[in-house]
């Protein structure tokens, strides 16, 4: 499914209704490659401070549809005119690494959420409004910091 333009009004307004209950909220992931890329996202990914019970809670009141797809990984997912959008809960490792890890939602910060992940789209961010030059300055930074002898950027490894 192409969401374009009116995938990305969902989002927002689920970034909105968030921040309207006193949380941060972003555009996570592959929908923030593919804006990077000039792209219209096929789906959209939210990373946010509120924990899943939370964002049940919110998004049932507001009148969303609310699926508990993935709660013990702090994802939810709530679906708006046809429209799905995966929220997940900033998370940190307490024990092991990535997928297979024991996380602590408490207190998870967007880069404590980052550097848990791979180095790929998964960790990219964008607020509403964001600025893409913005994004993709700080990702050149991250490529540096990890890559300080220089490795060539392959954007074909972002292609979905």
């Amino acid at each position: 499914m192409k969401t374009s333009h009116f995938g990305l009004e969902v989002a927002y307004s689920c970034l909105v209704e968030l921040e309207k209950h006193g949380y941060s909220a972003k555009l996570a992931g592959g929908c923030v490659r593919d804006r990077l890329r000039g792209v219209a996202p096929k789906d959209f990914d939210i990373a946010t401070t509120a924990r899943p019970e939370e964002i049940l809670k919110i998004f049932s009141s507001a009148g969303f549809r609310v699926i508990p797809t993935g709660i013990d990984h702090g994802t939810v997912t709530v679906v708006k005119r046809h429209v799905p959008i995966e929220i997940t809960t900033l998370r940190k490792d307490v024990k092991g690494l990535g997928r297979k890890a024991i996380v602590e939602f408490d207190g998870a910060s967007f880069e404590d959420d980052a550097n848990r992940r791979d180095f790929t789209v998964n960790a990219l961010f964008e607020e509403r409004g964001g600025n893409s030059a913005l994004i993709a300055e700080i990702m050149r930074k991250r490529k540096a910091e990890l890559f300080p002898d220089g490795v060539e950027w392959d954007a074909s490894k972002f292609d979905s």
